[in-house]
């Protein structure tokens, strides 16, 4: 698996897929810190500069889309930590 953060892609056998800002966002932090569980408020705080007006349903329907969008291309990289976060799949 490869993130390609300048071209906003990532990249798994021979397939190529093409991210949203959010979904690299989601990715790149979650790459950073491979291994280790991100709490839900830290990715909030992450993507959206004012957290006052964003609530963990809109984190939550974008991993939804983000995690249909890599199961398109056979990746089941995004793991739920149950109630704190998620991680990488190591």
């Amino acid at each position: 698996v490869h993130l390609h953060i300048v071209q906003g892609q990532i990249l798994y056998q021979d397939a190529t897929l093409d991210l949203t800002k959010n979904e690299l966002k989601i990715l790149y932090f979650l790459f950073k810190q491979k291994g280790e569980a991100v709490s839900k408020d830290e990715l909030i705080e992450y993507l959206w500069t004012n957290k006052f007006y964003v609530d963990e349903n809109i984190l939550n329907v974008n991993l939804s889309r983000l995690r249909k969008r890599l199961g398109e291309i056979g990746l089941t990289l995004i793991e739920t930590v149950p109630k704190y976060g998620y991680r990488i799949r190591a």
